[in-house]
C-alpha cells in the first residue's frame, strides 16, 4: 500500500531540482510530480537521492516524458530501494547505487516502453564503497547509447564485482563504454560478470579495459543463441 502526496492541480506540473531531494521514510510514496534534475549550483550537483520506495506516478513532455529527466546532476539509489516510474532518462551527470544491494527501478502499472535510457554520464554501482559489489536492477527494457559505466571487481577473486541486471532486453551501442577498476591485485585468467539480461542484449559497446581484459559477448543456448550477458575475463 502506497501513501500518496505532492498531488498536482496542473496536468503540467513537474519539480525542476537544482537543490538535493531525498526520500528517506519506510514504505511506498507516491508523487505525481516528474522531477527533472537540473545544472550543477555552486559546486553542488542537483541530486535526487532515494533511500527508501519512491513512485513517480506521472511523466511530462517537459520532463522528455520520463518520470525522471537528468539533464545534468546525480541520481542515487540506495540499499534495496525501489524507484517505481514512467521512465529514467540519465543525459549526463552520475546513476549511482549505494550500499551492496541490490536496488531497482521498476514500471508504473501499463508502462510498456524503455525503462531506463542512458544518453550520457556514469554508471557507479556501490559508488560510496567499492568493495561492497552490489548490483542495479532494471526491471524492464534498458537503451545504453552515451557515457561509462564503471565498474569495480575484485582483482583476485572470480565473479566478485558489481552487475547491472536489466530483466528485459538491453540495447547497446559505441557510445557506451565500460570502463574495469580493480581492487587489489588482478590474477589472470580469471572472470567477471558486469552485465547481464534476462531476455538479450544487442549492439557492441565500446570496452575501454583491453590492456587487462578480454571481453566476451555470451550467448544462451537457447533457439537464437541470444547474448544474454558481458564477461571479461583477465590476461
Amino acid at each position: 500500500m502506497a501513501t500518496k502526496g505532492l498531488g498536482v492541480m496542473s496536468g503540467n506540473s513537474f519539480i525542476d531540482n537544482y537543490g538535493i531531494i531525498i526520500r528517506i521514510a519506510a514504505g511506498m510514496y507516491q508523487i505525481e510530480l516528474p522531477i527533472r534534475n537540473n545544472s550543477t549550483y555552486d559546486g553542488h550537483p542537483a541530486t535526487l537521492d532515494v533511500q527508501s520506495d519512491l513512485w513517480i506516478s506521472k511523466s511530462l513532455a517537459a520532463t522528455a516524458n520520463y518520470s525522471v529527466d537528468q539533464e545534468a546532476g546525480k541520481t542515487i539509489l540506495e540499499s534495496s530501494a525501489t524507484l517505481k516510474c514512467r521512465g529514467v532518462l540519465i543525459v549526463a551527470g552520475a546513476l549511482q547505487t549505494y550500499g551492496g544491494g541490490a536496488p531497482t527501478i521498476s514500471k508504473d502499472t501499463g508502462f510498456t516502453t524503455t525503462l531506463l535510457t542512458v544518453t550520457g554520464g556514469t554508471i557507479t554501482i556501490s559508488a560510496d564503497s567499492g568493495e561492497d559489489y552490489g548490483a542495479l536492477v532494471v526491471n524492464g527494457d534498458m537503451s545504453w547509447t552515451g557515457g561509462t559505466f564503471e565498474a569495480w571487481i575484485d582483482g583476485d577473486t572470480a565473479n566478485t564485482q558489481p552487475q547491472m541486471f536489466v530483466e528485459g532486453n538491453l540495447t547497446v551501442s559505441s557510445g557506451a563504454h565500460l570502463h574495469i577498476n580493480v581492487v587489489g591485485d588482478l590474477t589472470s585468467a580469471m572472470d567477471w560478470r558486469p552485465i547481464r539480461a534476462t531476455l538479450y542484449i544487442t549492439g557492441t559497446l565500446t570496452f575501454d579495459s583491453s590492456t587487462l581484459f578480454d571481453i566476451f559477448y555470451t550467448i544462451a543456448n537457447v533457439p537464437g543463441n541470444p547474448v544474454i550477458a558481458i564477461d571479461v575475463t583477465s590476461k
